[in-house]
């Protein structure tokens, strides 16, 4: 009995020794985990980067805009202005038409005479 159990043991014991120091995670697995770890890295960046840019443009864009609205704003005063300017001026009729001799002459019978 003691020669068989030495002769398992014999063979049994480096191969347990050798599954219990064989590592969990393969090297393969840890290079995977770091290229993602990179990628993911990466991706952030790129996103980062594009936020950037993005809100940039909506800044630009605000600004822009507020120039066009404050530059039609001063337009829209000076029209004022100049038509409150013009509106104290007289404004200059153009010639009524030419009425006919025959409809001029019916004038007094049709229009009362002012008192």
């Amino acid at each position: 009995m003691l020669s068989a159990y030495a002769a398992a043991s014999k063979t049994a014991v480096p191969q347990i020794a050798r599954v219990i120091q064989t590592p969990t995670v393969r090297p393969e697995t840890i290079l995977e985990v770091a290229e993602s770890i990179d990628a993911q890295a990466r991706g952030i960046e790129e996103a980062v980067r594009y936020g950037q840019q993005k809100r940039a443009e909506v800044v630009t864009a605000i600004v822009t805009a507020n120039q066009s609205m404050s530059e039609s704003s001063q337009r829209l005063s000076r029209t004022v202005v100049d038509l409150v300017i013009r509106a104290k001026e007289p404004v200059a009729l153009p010639a009524g038409p030419q009425l006919p001799a025959a409809l001029l002459e019916q004038a007094p019978a049709v229009v009362p005479a002012p008192r």
